[in-house]
């Protein structure tokens, strides 16, 4: 058999949008690094959660209902406003023959989608039109035109770490009506004192929604060129259902964000991953989705030679949408890739036949992962990526990790189905020349670098709604999954993983409304108190490898804090630091500041602690401690 290795391409490249201009670099460069924060605007998100987005549907938002996407624009409150981005996007039924350009004579299968106007799904307002030749001409489709303004399916994305204090009280910031204002109340479940604040508004002064930002840069590109624009020249149709050659319509995609970039070689693959916090390396050969373990039946390749369309491809502010459909026999399979600053959601909706009864889906890494360490809830320890398999505990798991001087990559997965007895257990092969009927060389290089991941296993059944007449002995049964994975540095661990996996369980909430802003209490008030935290709370340090820490002081009181010192106290390990200063703190906000830790000369390697101050004018000082881990090499 033979395999193509699709790596050839620059990761953190610089990128035109697909249907966004791009930040200038220098712009760029700042939202990546977080420096266009202003210094009062400090005070905004929730500990932890700064990753997740907050993403509502136009039934949350009814006094927005009926205006123009374009035109909805957000804020937060610290100290003053301060517009922060948003982005809106449509959704309609869609009938999903056309996009995989089937004639009227395949049976009709609908649900909601993504609008896209440069797809056979079409713009929310555009009806679509049954597949004829010429394209484009053919019947109205009924139902499936949507609505082109903000309507309850449309969702509306935002990020929590925008999220701030409340503004309860206080009049609208200019440029916008007032009258559509619409508080969205964050709250964390595993930090249930917490609430955090952003407000919708419609704009009369068009204001972009963009607010300056393009946290994700998406570009999708045909390698070779289509020879015209995606809806006419794009090959709908098959190379066949194996995976002895190249896929069909072959991309050079790139999305890059400030936390990470990924390299996307067809419809279904994704074979490039760099970390930015980590050594630059690309340690993914590819994230893979097969039908068993063994051989090369059906699987990421034969999916992406098989027939096919996009539903979507949405590049905005706040996040990036790539949605198609089409994984051989599983005529309407679908998958979602939706990429967020420093998040990633991989979402699969399974739709076949019966007989499909083995999923392996797993990252396979690259050579460039040797010496990472992989673990997972059942290995917490964890098992040294070389090549060389390792025994480790199987069985179903709550979370997984790769983890080194290349970044932690921390995947969460959770599995929603009707079915009964599906097994659920693990898969690991970190074998550098494995056997030739492993699934994980269908595609991609001729290794097999920790390759991990869940393994399920369905009784038989049937997904495809558009077949159930020729199984009526079984019904149609749903079978979706959503895989979330989270890009951090080399000191990430176990416990950060298991935070993720709470985390996914017990999910932002968010609450819109005027009630969920109600004025903050000030009788009487509380006088100012510091609270002080460092993330990350443990760093790895090596001689001439700054790392970089950030130190969080939070007024906890109801009056300002003032003459605010945050003070490096000296340390036999990290080079002397000088103090920061905040002019003045106010009641429940916070403020960010970073500092750069570099070795001493000579400090021998092991583990000690480093300690930050936090005083303020009349106030108790305060402390927190970062666990440093000093390597010699």
């Amino acid at each position: 058999m033979s395999r193509r290795n699709l790596k050839a391409r620059t990761l953190f490249k610089p990128t035109m949008a697909v249907r966004r201009a791009v930040l200038n670099p220098f712009l760029a460069g700042l939202v990546a690094l977080g420096l266009m924060i202003p210094a009062g605007a400090a005070a905004a998100g929730l500990d932890d959660r700064d990753s997740e987005p907050i993403v509502l549907t136009g039934a949350d938002t009814p006094l927005l209902v009926g205006a123009r996407p374009g035109s909805i624009v957000a804020f937060n409150y610290a100290d003053g406003w301060r517009q922060v981005p948003v982005q809106v996007d449509e959704r309609k039924l869609i009938d999903y023959r056309p996009v995989r350009q089937f004639q009227g004579n395949t049976r009709e299968f609908k649900a909601m989608a993504y609008a896209d106007p440069d797809t056979w799904a079409e713009a929310d307002g555009v009806p679509q039109t049954m597949t004829a030749n010429p394209k484009g001409s053919g019947a109205e489709i009924p139902g499936t035109a949507g609505d082109p303004m903000l309507d309850e399916n449309d969702e509306v994305a935002m990020m929590a770490s925008d999220a701030a204090g409340s503004a309860a009280g206080e009049p609208a910031p200019a440029g916008v009506d007032p009258d559509t204002r619409t508080p969205v109340r964050v709250t964390d479940p595993l930090d249930p004192g917490e609430s955090r604040f952003l407000y919708l508004f419609v704009t009369t002064t068009g204001l972009d929604p963009a607010a300056g930002a393009d946290l994700v840069r998406y570009e999708q590109k045909f390698d070779p060129v289509l020879p015209g624009p995606y809806r006419t020249a794009y090959n709908f149709g098959s190379l066949g259902d194996n995976a002895d050659g190249p896929p069909i319509n072959p991309e050079d995609s790139v999305v890059e964000t400030g936390r990470y970039s990924v390299g996307i070689p067809s419809r279904w693959q994704i074979d490039g991953l760099t970390i930015a916090a980590g050594d630059g390396a690309d340690i993914l050969d590819g994230d893979k989705s097969t039908v068993g373990t063994s051989g090369c039946g059906r699987n990421e390749l034969t999916f992406s030679r098989g027939g096919g369309g996009f539903i979507a491809n949405i590049d905005g502010p706040v996040r990036a949408i790539r949605s198609f459909i089409g994984a051989n026999s599983g005529t309407f399979t679908q998958r979602e890739y939706v990429f967020y600053e420093g998040l990633f959601e991989n979402r699969t909706t399974l739709r076949v036949h019966p007989g499909i009864n083995q999923f392996v889906t797993a990252m396979d890494m690259s050579e460039d992962a040797i010496g990472m360490t992989y673990r997972n809830q059942r290995n917490p320890a964890g098992v040294t990526i070389d090549g060389v398999q390792d025994s480790v505990v199987p069985g179903r798991f709550d979370w997984e990790q790769f983890s080194g001087p290349q970044g932690t990559v921390t995947n969460v997965a959770r599995l929603s189905t009707d079915l009964t007895d599906v097994d659920i257990s693990s898969y690991y092969q970190d074998v550098a020349t494995p056997a030739p009927n492993s699934s994980m060389l269908c595609s991609g290089d001729d290794h097999s670098y920790g390759a991990a991941g869940p393994l399920m296993t369905t009784p038989l059944n049937n997904s495809d709604p558009t077949i159930a007449d020729s199984y009526p002995e079984l019904p149609v049964s749903h079978f979706s999954s959503v895989r979330r994975t989270w890009f951090d540095g080399p000191e990430a661990g176990a416990a950060l993983a298991a935070l993720r996996s709470r985390q996914v369980d017990e999910p932002l909430g968010a609450t819109t409304g005027a009630a969920t802003d109600p004025a903050p209490i000030v009788d009487p008030p509380r006088p100012a108190r510091l609270a002080l935290k460092a993330k990350p709370r443990r760093v790895v340090l090596r001689p001439g490898h700054p790392r970089r820490v950030s130190v969080i002081v939070r007024n906890t009181g109801q009056t300002a804090a003032r003459g605010v010192r945050i003070c490096p106290v000296r340390s036999r390990i990290v080079r002397n630091l000088r103090c920061q200063t905040v002019k003045s703190i106010g009641p429940g906000r916070f403020v960010r500041r970073r500092f750069g830790l570099r070795l001493r000369h000579g400090v021998r390697a092991g583990s000690r602690k480093f300690l930050i101050r936090a005083t303020g004018r009349g106030l108790r000082a305060t402390r927190t401690g970062i666990r440093v881990v000093v390597r010699r090499r």
